[in-house]
């Protein structure tokens, strides 16, 4: 009988390992969380088929910061996703009270007496499966992180307006839709910028959603008028290409914040069986000024991190808060546009804007708790410009709490774990962000450069590198990583390469005057990097 090692705890398709405190999957692999789901979990575990107090939870988790029991909640959620569908069975809800886990190793040892090797088991455990599902007729391609819950992805609704400039507004009904859909725990969701990669595309859903990874697709049209917006929305299930159900909405412009919650709250209950609804805070007033600055703010969104598109941006933001002061995701995308005028040195006074994107970052908290825009921001500030690694941590894991599904909020938590020598979960994370959102932007991979170069997986990291460098060729910091990843594997021809490429470009370069954008943590890996740096040619 083979004995089952005494700190792991099972728990559905993983296991908890009490020694390490982290979950494991079946192969022993580090499962991802984020810092208070593994909290919570390690509390669970601790009272093993007790009923574990709402409020005691919160307190050991929390300690003394507010926090409501969205968050608790959010975190089990997360829990119940990595375990599998017996997530709801091993981590019981006990209404009015708090939670139960329900974990049984005999279970388990009893299961491997048999003396099958792990590879063996999954194997005919793999095989039946399959057999099941072809004979059932169900085979369906994709392969997705959490293939226990429902993954769809909101395609970019189609504009009906014949007018190109209210495509604008199309656009941002597709994305507040994802965004809206990203606050449901129990549901995997596509980013916006892999799914808008399929606009006007004549593919067929089903080979959308292979593509995707996902099995269910949101597509519509919104005709957009001067006083009324009509709404065509369809979910498909792209096993088969069926309709699960198409909706109309017409309705008054200035409620079309209203028709975005209704329709998102619609989607995730066909889609799950209990929701776990994370409440959305906007402008939602309903008089014309919040909708006029709501307008202001999609026109703004996603500016280029060029010097005039962030301060064009910007103008039109200022206009949106003249209309409604109040509004916290314009204050959010405020504080982000002044934080990146201040890490490029784009501004003409880097500390105006720094000190600008702290007050409307700080501005968008005091409006709304829930603005993950914001709590990201902060993170940022914490890490660059205050090197409070602490501080940085708990922000991002506050965003991270609002928003579970956002695959930049991922890459932001990876590179801050990167900087914190925790170069593992950085790796994790950087991988998660990549699948969340298969077809990413390409500074993902200037991130994943940076984990791997210092989780010294240096060769994934000159693979990264170079994609990214292929499309920043100005770049400095990729540069670095790539000299630091070369100098790990003594390859110092071509880190010396990397080095006179920057020196040429930014002459001025001094390794004293660029610690804005390497706040390691610890004085050691600094330096580590810093002989690296300078043994490739970087002068001091």
């Amino acid at each position: 009988m083979v004995k089952l090692q005494e700190h792991l705890v099972p728990l559905g398709v993983a296991s908890y390992d009490s020694a390490s405190g982290k979950l494991r999957d079946s192969e022993g692999q580090t499962i991802a969380l984020r810092p208070q789901s593994l909290a919570v979990l390690k509390h669970l575990v601790a009272k093993n088929g007790e009923i574990a107090l709402r409020e005691d939870i919160i307190a050991e988790v929390w300690g003394d910061v507010h926090v409501t029991d969205d968050s608790l909640v959010q975190c089990v959620a997360d829990i119940r996703k990595v375990i599998g569908t017996q997530g709801r069975e091993v981590i019981q809800t006990v209404p009015k009270k708090g939670y139960r886990l329900v974990a049984s190793p005999e279970s388990v040892a009893a299961a491997t007496e048999h003396g099958y090797s792990r590879t063996s088991k999954l194997i005919a455990a793999s095989f039946v499966v399959l057999s099941m599902l072809i004979g059932a007729g169900l085979i369906f391609a994709p392969l997705k992180p959490n293939a226990g819950n429902p993954a769809i992805a909101v395609l970019p609704f189609t504009n009906l307006g014949g007018d190109e400039d209210q495509a604008y507004f199309t656009d941002g009904f597709s994305r507040a839709i994802t965004t809206n859909l990203s606050r449901f725990a129990d549901l995997f969701v596509i980013s916006s910028f892999s799914s808008f990669k399929f606009r006007g595309s004549k593919e067929s859903a089903n080979a959308i959603a292979q593509k995707l990874q996902v099995r269910y697709l949101l597509t519509g049209d919104v005709q957009p008028g001067a006083e009324r917006v009509v709404i065509n929305a369809q979910l498909i299930d792209a096993q088969d290409g069926k309709s699960l159900w198409a909706e109309r909405y017409a309705t008054p412009r200035r409620d079309i914040l209203q028709v975005q919650d209704e329709l998102s709250a619609k989607i995730a209950a066909t889609l799950v069986e209990r929701l776990e609804v994370a409440t959305t805070r906007k402008a939602r007033a309903g008089t014309q000024n919040a909708l006029n600055a709501y307008e202001l703010l999609l026109r703004a969104a996603h500016p280029k991190i060029e010097k005039e598109a962030l301060f064009e941006a910007n103008a039109l933001i200022e206009q949106a808060l003249r209309l409604a002061p109040d509004f916290a995701s314009a204050h959010a995308e405020l504080a982000q546009n002044y934080l990146l005028l201040w890490r490029h040195s784009l501004s003409d006074d880097h500390p105006a804007a720094l000190r600008n994107a702290r007050a409307a970052a700080t501005r968008a908290i005091s409006l709304d708790s829930n603005s993950y825009q914001a709590h990201q921001v902060f993170s940022m500030i914490y890490l660059y410009a205050d090197k409070d690694h602490a501080q940085a941590l708990a922000s991002i894991t506050k965003a991270l709490e609002i928003n579970p599904n956002e695959a930049d909020l991922m890459v932001r938590y990876s590179t801050l774990l990167g900087f914190m020598d925790r170069d593992g979960e950085a790796v994790e994370w950087s991988e998660k962000a990549m699948r969340q959102n298969p077809l990413h932007p390409v500074w993902y991979h200037w991130n994943a450069a940076f984990v791997y170069a210092v989780a010294h997986k240096d060769e994934r990291a000159i693979v990264e590198g170079k994609k990214a460098l292929a499309v920043y060729k100005t770049s400095a910091s990729i540069r670095r990583i790539l000299i630091a990843a070369h100098g790990h594997r003594g390859e110092w021809d071509e880190a010396k390469r990397y080095a006179v490429e920057i020196l040429q470009q930014f002459p001025k370069f001094r390794l004293s005057t660029d610690m804005r954008n390497s706040p390691f943590q610890h004085e050691q890996e600094r330096k580590h990097y810093w002989d690296l740096f300078r043994k490739a040619g970087l002068p001091d």
